[in-house]
């Protein structure tokens, strides 16, 4: 009798133990599941933000080229000026929030190489400028 009592608990208990384990992979599952709906939508939120930041980076640049190539011919002026030193300190800024607010943009490929064409394409500017070698 004994035996039969002994299978008979271990037959339930491999029964609830089973059901417990359906019941957590399905939660597990829903767990899941709704992060990456979660990581989908911060996705969307974090690709309009590195666009947004690029963007803004790329209009910056081009202000910059402009403000260099205004004062190619007057370099101490170009110093001189508040312009000067503004764009300077914004460019300071631009990078500081690239590597740290913008850290996952700058580790994402694509934003990645938008940036790097961003400069490629504002450093053959200012090559043609004569500003750089």
């Amino acid at each position: 009798m004994k035996p039969k009592i002994s299978i008979a608990l271990c037959a339930i208990i491999l029964i609830v133990g089973c059901r417990k384990k359906n019941s957590e992979t399905i939660d597990e599952t829903t767990i899941i599941t709704t992060q990456a709906k979660v990581q989908e939508s911060n996705s969307s939120k974090d690709i309009k933000t590195c666009n947004d930041f690029l963007d803004r980076y790329e209009e910056w640049m081009n202000n910059y080229i402009e403000m260099m190539d205004k004062y190619k011919e007057d370099p101490i002026g170009l110093v001189s000026s508040p312009e000067y030193t503004n764009t300077m300190m914004e460019g300071l800024d631009w990078a500081t929030q690239w590597s740290q607010k913008h850290a996952s943009c700058a580790l994402n490929k694509k934003f990645a190489k938008r940036m790097e064409k961003i400069q490629e394409r504002s450093e053959k500017k200012l090559k043609a400028l004569g500003l750089k070698n």
